[in-house]
């Protein structure tokens, strides 16, 4: 498993670091909406199952939205401000958990709305970051990345309390906070030596937020899995499972990201 996990990371990473720096902004804008297309889809698995007839007006509502976001700039300004609001929730229903989910197939109606509102919000973000500079959109990225993998093998040495025991019982506050400083270091490093940021205080307390909600965005997609009983959001990526088990921390973080790298130059 762990295997077939490292070669798909191995494949993925080129090819995403190629859109990033290769594609035209329209056709990396093009590639990276099919990419949260297929996250939308495996949102509604989750949210509403598989049969339900809600899922076309989610689709037509999810793409409606991000037409007009990619139209209008200040509705995408505007929508970073409410996708980052809509962690603020999704915290709470992470952290207000305190007995193991059971698995049912009911529709919960405020995770729907949050899926419409979190996932345009990530891809505007996603769009909003590189557009500038694709350093820095590599850097965010670095952030989540870097907490992902740092996590995981600080965890698995160094791991003892459990950091969410009823959302995601292999999680550890070791791992987590192990992940943080690589996720952070990494980012901070690359920042430095491409120039896109000098080191200041504030600049280090925000990454270190971010890598922060990054864990939070992780859990929250157990939280939908747990709830429906899945392991996985999909099958798409061998040893990773669907493209929500790759982008859900990208899924926090790019809004709040993009919203304070826009703050901070105005």
């Amino acid at each position: 498993m762990l295997l077939t996990r490292v070669l798909t990371a191995v494949v993925l990473l080129p090819l995403v670091l190629a859109g990033i720096y290769l594609l035209p902004p329209v056709h990396f804008a093009w590639v990276t909406a099919v990419i949260f297309a297929l996250g939308a889809y495996e949102w509604v698995q989750l949210t509403l199952g598989a049969h339900s007839p809600l899922r076309w007006p989610f689709y037509i509502a999810y793409s409606a939205i991000c037409a007009s976001l990619w139209t209008f700039e200040q509705a995408a300004i505007a929508w970073l401000g409410l996708a980052s609001l809509a962690w603020l929730w999704a915290i709470w229903e992470v952290v207000r958990i305190r007995t193991l989910p059971e698995a049912d197939d009911r529709i919960r109606p405020h995770w729907v709305v949050l899926g419409l509102i979190m996932l345009p919000g990530a891809w505007v973000g996603l769009l909003s970051l590189r557009d500038p500079q694709p350093h820095l959109l590599v850097a965010v990225c670095l952030i989540v990345w870097g907490a992902d993998v740092g996590a995981y093998f600080v965890g698995r040495k160094l791991g003892r309390r459990k950091l969410a025991p009823f959302v995601s019982p292999g999680k550890t506050w070791e791992g987590a906070l192990g992940g943080s400083v690589i996720g952070a270091a990494a980012a901070l490093a690359f920042a430095l030596a491409t120039g896109i940021w000098g080191l200041s205080p504030l600049l280090v307390f925000g990454v270190y937020a971010l890598t922060a909600l990054a864990v939070f965005g992780d859990l929250f997609e157990s939280v939908l899995k747990r709830t429906r009983g899945a392991k996985d959001s999909g099958r798409l990526l061998p040893g990773h499972g669907g493209v929500l088990d790759r982008v859900d921390a990208l899924i926090a973080v790019l809004p709040v990201a993009a919203l304070w790298m826009s703050l901070m130059t105005g």
